[in-house]
């Protein structure tokens, strides 16, 4: 192994110590069920009495809504009123035609105990029969489905009825807990880590958990699905295994489409960026010595609003991307901003080409008021980096 893949290895290792630090239990687990309300990633329920899926639009869940279009898109109130059955995974079991009986239908309508009557009776009509047949338990002795939404009777050791006792035996979910688990959350709205390599799980585990401390911006559990299914199939054990632009162009014409897809997109693009943050560090003292400043990598960042970029090479007012963006920052001299903060004060970005070692932007002449951001000065946190040779004020130097 050469030095280049030995250094490889050992920046590997040290992210997933740090990941294994930070990534808290709640969001360390194999699925992650929002509650509705929460302010991130929570999604309401369906507005249809009793249906527990998770809005998708004009409040209702994605099957009623395809109820409602079927239907000519009669007025929300006349639809809820009459939303037709239970959707698909909600609607009741059949059960066995015998009054009081409870237990799960196995032919003719009867349970397999009744069946069992029925044909040591001779084989009548299953509806006459059933009508007089009596009870083969006590209604009372009897325990429900573990599944919540099932009123079946149990009918063995697993605490399922008959129907999902079959299901389960037909499922890919060796487990039982899991295929209960997998039961209760069908059509929810759930982010599914599950498939991933442990780092690559814990880093969309960390970028799912840096969404929920921001709070800035709502986060769609079915986007961040996707996404997880992009990466999974990229082969990679690390979003760090390529660069951000390819997250940021996964979905091909689906992404351009819009939608969930290109916020998938968007959150792999995050997730690159926070974990890519997470191994290097913020601040200045990271980010001084580059040519390129990610500002929101640094203490008290918001926004900038670029009003001027005047390049010394040319005497001429540059592309604002040439200043303080994702372009190369080296070649721009002055860039000014004001900021958005309770006391709106100007800043500058100052970084000549023939001094590396020129210092981070402070206060200088206002600009205009219109224009907000945040800005530094000598009170931002982490200001000034630990440099002793600081360049002149651009107040004074600047011509």
């Amino acid at each position: 192994m050469n030095a280049l893949a030995k250094r490889a290895a050992s920046d590997r290792a040290g992210l997933l110590e740090q990941l294994m630090a930070v990534v808290r239990p709640e969001f360390r687990v194999e699925v992650l069920v929002p509650a509705p309300e929460d302010p991130v990633l929570g999604v309401p329920d369906c507005a249809v009495p009793g249906c527990d899926y998770p809005v998708s639009d004009h409040g209702i869940c994605n099957g009623h809504r395809l109820r409602w279009r079927d239907r000519g898109r009669p007025s929300l109130a006349e639809f809820l009123a009459d939303p037709g059955p239970p959707l698909r995974g909600r609607s009741r079991l059949g059960r066995c035609t015998v009054a009081g009986c409870r237990y799960g239908t196995a032919g003719q309508g009867l349970c397999t105990k009744h069946r069992d009557r029925w044909e040591r009776d001779g084989r009548p009509d299953p509806i006459v029969w059933a009508a007089t047949a009596a009870p083969v338990a006590d209604t009372a002795e009897q325990a429900e489905c573990r599944l919540s939404y099932c009123d079946l009777w149990a009918e063995f050791s697993t605490r399922l009825c008959k129907s999902h006792q079959v299901r389960w035996r037909n499922s890919a979910a060796r487990d039982l807990d899991e295929f209960a688990a997998d039961c209760e959350r069908l059509g929810k709205a759930v982010i599914d880590f599950r498939g991933l390599s442990p780092q690559l799980k814990l880093e969309l585990q960390y970028a799912v958990q840096s969404r929920v401390d921001a709070a800035t911006t709502r986060v769609s559990p079915t986007a961040v699905t996707i996404a997880i299914r992009y990466a999974r199939a990229a082969d990679v054990t690390s979003l760090l295994d390529r660069p951000q632009e390819h997250w940021r162009g996964v979905g091909g014409e689906r992404r351009r489409g819009g939608g969930k897809y290109r916020r998938a997109a968007a959150f792999l693009a995050f997730a690159h960026d926070v974990v890519d943050a997470l191994r290097e560090g913020t601040g200045w003292d990271v980010e001084y010595p580059g040519d390129i400043w990610r500002l929101s990598r640094l203490p008290g960042w918001c926004s900038l609003s670029v009003m001027r970029v005047r390049r010394p090479d040319s005497g001429s007012t540059g592309s604002p991307n040439r200043g303080c963006g994702s372009s190369a920052s080296a070649g721009f001299d002055y860039v000014s901003a004001a900021a958005a903060t309770s006391e709106p004060s100007p800043a500058t970005c100052k970084r000549s080409p023939d001094s590396a070692n020129s210092s981070p932007p402070h206060p200088i002449s206002p600009v205009s008021p219109t224009s907000t951001g945040r800005y530094w000065n000598d009170s931002s946190p982490g200001w000034p980096p630990s440099r002793s040779d600081r360049s002149p004020d651009p107040a004074t130097s600047a011509g």
